[in-house]
């Protein structure tokens, strides 16, 4: 009866008389069940659990820097000043009834009754005239070497003039090996410009001529400088491959410029009088004289270029020249036309 007493007054007065479960609270008595504490909480707990957890004094870890803006803008690159390049246009050949563009350059035709007449347009430039001292092939007509500036272009007909184009043109044919595509010859300076006028009034405007000897070796070397613009059998018809006589024209190799026969076959008269000493009085060290015409008068030559077929090889080179009396005539003189923009 004791017992039950005491059990209700401390029940009554909130009091809990029997020693706590691991986890729940102490007893009022702070009393815990065998093998327990009582921590400082109130709480039956195994006894070294108690230890609250060191603080750590090591600092939180620094977020990652973060990269200033670099105030600066980037550089930007200056447009280059200099436009580019612009390519050539091919020239409008309003004389022609066709033209275009091939691999090797600019074309234009025209036909004269019935045959067609091609030209090559042939773009201004420098170059060295004459041949260098170490040509063992040179004669002295064709020194010093000096540069020459051709400051217009100018249009230079793919071949000699043939016997089919001159005899559309004219009423006889004076050549002594006959054959439609072979080149025209024994034909002189003298025929050749009462050629030119008859061809000029066919064909209004073609106003073709005879190119000038600073022109005719210009488009003849095609940029090279060597004597040849490749090998002799293969561009030239000359004294030992010919089998004396002419051959019909484009049947060799051309120069890069597309011109058959600028060596060989016949040779070519220029539009210029001939004067021996003109190269001397031409070179200027450091200058590069521009569109020299030859000799403002004639010592009774005009000049010829370019071999023959029964010319041997040193007369078959691109600086090679002669000059002839304008009435003369050979079976190894033909011509090749010309003209301006």
């Amino acid at each position: 009866m004791f017992i039950l007493v005491l059990l209700l007054a401390y029940a009554l007065i909130g009091c809990t008389p029997y020693p706590g479960l691991e986890g729940s609270p102490c007893s009022n008595l702070g009393l815990c069940a065998d093998g327990l504490t009582c921590s400082p909480e109130d709480i039956c707990i195994e006894p070294g659990n108690d230890a609250k957890p060191e603080p750590t004094n090591e600092p939180e870890p620094a977020p990652p820097p973060v990269e200033p803006e670099d105030p600066t803008p980037p550089p930007v690159e200056p447009e280059d000043p200099t436009p580019p390049p612009v390519e050539p246009k091919p020239p409008l050949a309003s004389w022609a009834d066709e033209s275009g563009v091939d691999d090797v350059g600019t074309w234009a035709s025209v036909e004269v009754s019935g045959v067609e007449l091609k030209f090559r347009w042939i773009e201004p430039g420098t170059f060295w005239m004459g041949s260098p001292d170490d040509d063992g092939e040179a004669g002295t007509l064709e020194k010093p070497r000096h540069q020459v500036r051709l400051t217009e272009g100018y249009w230079l007909a793919e071949t000699e003039v043939t016997q089919r184009l001159w005899s559309a043109v004219m009423s006889h044919n004076l050549s002594a090996f006959t054959g439609e595509a072979h080149p025209v010859e024994t034909v002189s300076w003298d025929d050749a410009q009462v050629f030119l006028a008859a061809l000029n009034t066919e064909v209004p405007g073609l106003d073709a001529r005879l190119p000038t000897e600073a022109q005719w070796e210009y488009a003849a070397r095609a940029g090279t400088e060597t004597p040849r613009y490749g090998p002799l059998d293969e561009v030239a018809w000359w004294v030992d491959n010919s089998e004396g006589t002419t051959h019909p024209v484009a049947t060799k190799v051309p120069n890069a410029w597309g011109l058959y026969d600028m060596l060989g076959n016949v040779y070519e008269w220029c539009q210029d009088y001939f004067d021996g000493d003109q190269y001397a009085a031409q070179a200027i060290p450091g200058t590069a004289i521009e569109d020299p015409t030859g000799p403002a008068e004639s010592d009774g030559r005009v000049v010829v270029r370019g071999g023959g077929w029964k010319a041997v090889a040193r007369n078959v080179r691109a600086a090679d020249r002669f000059g002839f009396r304008p009435d003369f005539q050979s079976s190894d003189f033909g011509l090749r036309l010309s003209r301006g923009l």
